[in-house]
């Protein structure tokens, strides 16, 4: 999880678009103010004593500034992530407790429960976003108050909408997310996209007739369309089914003023990276939280050590300095950030985006440098001028072969510590542009991810792309000399992955092929020869309003708590059950997840037909469920029924044994051994059918009990 969420940081900081700052960006002044202010607003473990963090900023009119703080354990099994931006506002928070999975949830936990946590949880970290009743976050309603159960982890997601003045704020949405640990709420993650700084233009006088001038500026039009088919049925023969729909022409729907009913065309803000408390504001902060805020020695040294690393400012002179590049002074740096690879071995990288626009050219240039070396390790330039670029262009082989030696002079400039592993993999030549791409090797074998791209743009003259991925250290790297023969790997592979025979669509028809049914790749160790892993329909479920005297209701409360049970508030718990209920109620327990709550009839049949739960004749929706066939069912979704097949080898004790169809014994003595059915102490009563309560009774002990 530790580098998931590294990872999922450093892809989100390299393709953000930002901006650098007209003062220094590592300002160790502020990156401790802001710091204060974060933690004066959330709790921090003293167990998280490592700590990183990243920056990223805007030079714009609005000087938007974004700091990402990490906090974990030093085993790592912990990790706190918090996200603010130049004033403290919070935009973002995520918590993850490796162990978490080790500990089942409870069960009987209510909604309203974590709720309350939910509450005081973001009213306390955002709390400018809560001052003024008519303009703060409010929680959204939902139609299934419930948790979600994945596996023994029950969760609950709270969403809140900006309300001002009764009206929904678009774009100004909040999110809270809380795990069980056992009976106790943990927030697990928080985000925020509250817009601090913004006008509100009221409406004079809203429209009589909003419809019409609606209409004025989105008519609607009847068309014909091909009903969509979702990809698990893209091999059906009669997938191109045709509709006729109204819809507003050409899809598009828009907004109009709710005073003239004019168009208005609304502009995309990034409302992630809005910083907007002003800096006089921002200096309260700190006094207002509700935790005592102050730093560690270690978050000193690490801002310490930050402020130490390459600048932006040193970063674009790096670049200029290059005689490779030959960057012109058109080129002013509009954005930088600074952001760490890997966690673990303390590797940051700067980026840098220079541009340039006139009325009738443009350009721009991205580059991520090693803040600790300075060396460049992306670079990418691009320019648009209608004199040049309108004309055609062929270059000559002379030139071309120029173009690539200006490429190698600048690679061993630039990669000389590491072109000695490298070979050529392949040349791409253009009317107007060359590339060159390496890879390196170890051994004599290819390391695919690790490679080198270069390119170089003819018409312009100059260095359009390069990009270096080298792994600079290994821990334990597995030697060639140690690998399984080829044959044997083969063996293994289609060991592990069988393939098999179905039909795919061509040009003309369906063909009969052989394919890997799983549609995954087909990865082993090279040593062990281990499989390499990679790590609707609306539902309404409410609290019941009957059955409180039923032996069941304390059980059907505790599924409802975590999204399983029968909807629309109707527990009904001695009446008959029907299939279609009795089908999506076990798919969850046995799954443990609500997911197949939201599935629509035709799609939970086709699941359940294509893994054989169910055969096509046994399809009968409102239908009644006898007892022994809701076993059958049960035992056919914990994949035991090869084993519930076997003869002679099950004995079961109920009185009315004999009931029971001699090929389905199997399939109760498997589930009397998981204990998720007793009968009634002595009868199975197998032909009877079964009941609401029953069927929720079996669901509760499929969860609780494996």
């Amino acid at each position: 999880m530790k580098k998931l969420l590294c990872l999922a940081l450093s892809i989100v900081l390299i393709f953000s678009s930002l901006s650098v700052f007209a003062v220094s960006d590592n300002d160790n002044e502020e990156l401790k103010k802001v710091l204060l202010i974060v933690k004066s607003r959330i709790s921090v473990s003293e167990e998280f004593t490592e700590f990183n963090m990243s920056i990223r900023g805007n030079n714009s009119e609005t000087q938007q500034k974004r700091y990402e703080y990490h906090w974990e354990t030093k085993e790592g099994d912990k990790g706190l992530s918090v996200t603010a931006d130049k004033s403290g506002h919070i935009i973002s928070y995520s918590f993850y407790d490796r162990n978490s999975n080790d500990t089942k949830s409870d069960l009987s936990v209510k909604y309203d429960t974590c709720k309350k946590v939910a509450e005081e949880f973001i009213k306390t970290a955002l709390p400018e976003c809560f001052e003024d009743p008519n303009d703060s976050y409010v929680l959204e309603d939902t139609l299934s108050k419930t948790g979600t159960l994945s596996g023994n982890t029950v969760s609950f997601d709270f969403s809140y909408k900006r309300i001002k003045d009764g009206y929904p704020v678009n774009g100004n949405t909040a999110s809270v997310s809380i795990f069980l640990a056992g009976s106790t709420p943990v927030i697990s993650g928080m985000n925020s996209s509250w817009e601090y700084e913004s006008v509100f233009h009221k409406a004079e006088k809203l429209l009589d007739n909003p419809i019409d001038a609606y209409l004025k500026e989105f008519p609607v039009e009847l068309v014909y369309k091909n009903k969509y088919v979702p990809y698990k049925y893209a091999m059906d023969e009669n997938n191109d089914t045709p509709i006729l729909v109204y819809r507003f022409k050409d899809n598009q729907t828009g907004y109009i003023l709710a005073d003239s009913g004019e168009k208005f065309t609304p502009k995309k803000v990034n409302m992630l990276f809005n910083s907007a408390m002003k800096e006089e504001a921002s200096q309260d902060s700190v006094a207002g939280g509700a935790f005592r805020a102050e730093l560690t020695p270690e978050e000193i040294a690490r801002i310490d050590e930050i402020s130490q690393l390459l600048s932006a400012e040193d970063a674009e002179k790096l670049l200029r300095d290059n005689k490779h590049l030959s960057i012109d002074d058109l080129y002013t740096r509009n954005s930088s950030s600074l952001y760490i690879k890997k966690r673990e071995s303390d590797d940051y990288t700067r980026t840098v985006t220079l541009s340039y626009s006139t009325d009738k050219k443009s350009g721009d240039i991205y580059a991520s440098l090693d803040a600790r070396s300075g060396e460049i390790m992306s670079y990418s330039r691009s320019a648009y001028d209608p004199d040049v670029w309108n004309k055609e262009y062929i270059a000559t082989e002379e030139e071309k072969a120029v173009a690539y030696e200006k490429l190698e002079a600048f690679l061993k400039d630039t990669a000389k510590a590491y072109i000695d592993e490298y070979n050529i993999k392949n040349d791409n030549s253009y009317n107007s542009s060359v590339s060159r791409t390496y890879e390196r090797y170890i051994d004599g074998v290819r390391y695919i991810n690790n490679t080198i791209n270069l390119s170089y743009d003819l018409k312009e003259k100059y260095i359009s792309g390069y990009n270096i991925s080298y792994t600079k250290k290994f821990t334990d790297l597995p030697l060639v000399k140690d690998a399984m023969g080829m044959d044997k790997a083969e063996d293994i592979i289609f060991d592990l992955y069988p393939i098999t025979l179905f039909y795919m669509r061509g040009e003309d028809g369906y063909y009969l092929c052989y394919g890997n049914e799983a549609n995954r790749s087909a990865e082993i160790y090279a040593i062990s020869g281990e499989k390499v892993s990679v790590n609707e329909r609306t539902v309404n479920l409410t609290s019941y309003t009957d059955g409180d005297n039923h032996w069941v209701k304390d059980l059907a409360e505790k599924l409802l708590n975590v999204g399983i049970g029968f909807e629309n508030g109707i527990l009904n718990p001695d009446e008959k059950c029907s299939q279609i209920d009795f089908l999506r109620i076990m798919m969850c327990a046995v799954n443990k997840s609500t997911y197949y709550l939201t599935y629509t009839d035709e799609d939970l049949y086709s699941r359940l037909e294509d893994r054989s739960y169910i055969l096509s004749d046994e399809k009968n929706p409102s239908g009644n469920v006898k007892r022994e066939d809701a076993f059958v069912y049960t035992v056919r979704m914990m994949n035991h029924e090869e084993i519930a097949k076997l003869k002679d080898i099950f004995k079961t004790d109920f009185a009315d044994n004999s009931d029971i169809d001699e090929d389905k014994i199997g399939y109760a003595a498997i589930l009397k051994g998981f204990e998720l059915i007793s009968g009634d102490g002595t009868y199975l009563r197998p032909k009877e059918d079964i009941t609401r309560a029953e069927v929720i009774s079996m669901a509760y002990n499929c969860i609780i009990k494996r």
